[in-house]
């Protein structure tokens, strides 16, 4: 609700943002995480940072499961 009579609190005029591609940016966000220099081999950051995604999935699961 907005305070001025006659308006809405959001206006229809408001633009959304442009989505971004949120799996590409998780993925490098990752491979920075586990190898920040940059000296592990492509394939190499990809299996550890495959590890870390799987490790967070896991405790995810686990806070909302109650397990661990």
């Amino acid at each position: 609700m907005s305070i001025v009579p006659g308006r809405s609190a959001t206006p229809s005029t408001r633009r959304s943002r442009p989505s971004r591609k949120t799996r590409t940016d998780s993925v490098s966000r990752d491979e920075r995480a586990v190898d920040p220099d940059g000296l592990l081999s492509p394939e190499e950051r990809a299996w550890r940072a495959e590890q870390l995604r799987a490790q967070r999935k896991f405790a995810r699961l686990s806070r909302r499961t109650g397990v661990a």
